[in-house]
């Protein structure tokens, strides 16, 4: 559905001669990426005004949405199902932030163990990319790093927010690095890459 909006826009502006007809891909996928973007950002938005947790909802997408971009991981075959997946995700993840926020007896510790469990594991299996978009070795050497310093970066950011019990910003940071590391994890799994690691 998005796929055919984005397309009908870059069409309209090549009819108006806004863009070239050399340039329609490019102006198509740009398209897709900033509606998608919205949509789901969008919907975090509204999970987290129904959850009551706006900013740690908007916290946990900017954070996973940055690191999937340089880790890759699982991948739908149809953008419907990516759009379903991922719209499952958000809730259920949104969800989990919730539970945690609202106990707030559950030691800090076991984040901060969980974050650099994830981070590393995150760090070693990334990126993954898929058969369809394959990463030249430059690209995955790049990624590698990106991720690799997001992650200690994450680290010490986790670290000093533990220190003064801000739990509304540290848990979905853990929350976003967790799932990526599972949808990394299960990418490789699923595009029989587990054996490039």
């Amino acid at each position: 559905m998005i796929n055919d909006i984005s397309k009908k826009i870059a069409q309209k502006w090549i009819s108006k001669n806004i863009i070239s007809k050399e340039d329609f891909e490019l102006y198509h996928y740009g398209l897709f990426v900033i509606i998608t973007s919205l949509e789901l950002m969008v919907f975090t938005l509204i999970l987290g005004i129904l959850f009551k947790i706006i900013i740690p909802s908007l916290v946990f997408f900017a954070i996973f949405f940055t690191i999937r971009r340089f880790a890759g991981g699982l991948h739908a075959k149809t953008e419907l199902h990516c759009q379903i997946l991922t719209l499952l995700l958000l809730f259920f993840s949104i969800a989990v932030i919730k539970y945690f926020l609202s106990n707030p007896n559950i030691d800090y510790k076991y984040f901060l163990i969980l974050y650099i469990v994830s981070a590393l594991l995150l760090s070693l299996c990334s990126p993954a990319d898929t058969p369809q978009k394959p990463l030249d070795f430059r690209e995955r050497i790049k990624f590698k790093k990106i991720i690799g310093c997001l992650s200690l970066a994450f680290l010490l950011i986790n670290f000093i927010l533990m220190q003064f019990k801000i739990d509304f910003i540290y848990v979905p940071i853990v929350c976003a690095f967790v799932l990526e590391t599972l949808l990394v994890i299960l990418g490789r799994f699923f595009n029989h890459r587990l054996k490039d690691i």
